[in-house]
């Protein structure tokens, strides 16, 4: 992924970075709630197998979106819901 493309994913990545990379190892039951709007990063597989990568702890991610009303596409959570149900978490989407 380059540069470009992780700064556009920030929601999803600073949310799940932070708490990955920042729990100790011994922290075995870590949730990690991820609230967002919009994603406007490219493709859904990278982000995917990144976050796949930095969560070998078991970390649960769940995922709140916020649908907006005039948006075109509702991309954040459709991604939240992939990265929700391999992680072992819930994902909620409010209109």
């Amino acid at each position: 992924m380059n540069l470009l493309n992780f700064f556009f994913a920030t929601v999803i990545y600073v949310s799940a970075l932070a708490a990955v990379l920042s729990t100790p190892p011994a922290l075995a039951d870590l949730s990690i709630y991820v609230l967002g709007d919009d994603f406007t990063g490219g493709n859904f597989d990278s982000v995917l197998a990144d976050i796949a990568n930095l969560n070998k702890k078991g970390a649960r991610i769940n995922g709140l979106s916020f649908i907006r009303p005039k948006a075109s596409t509702d991309r954040f959570g459709t991604l939240m819901r992939e990265i929700s149900q391999v992680n072992d978490g819930s994902f909620i989407s409010l209109n």
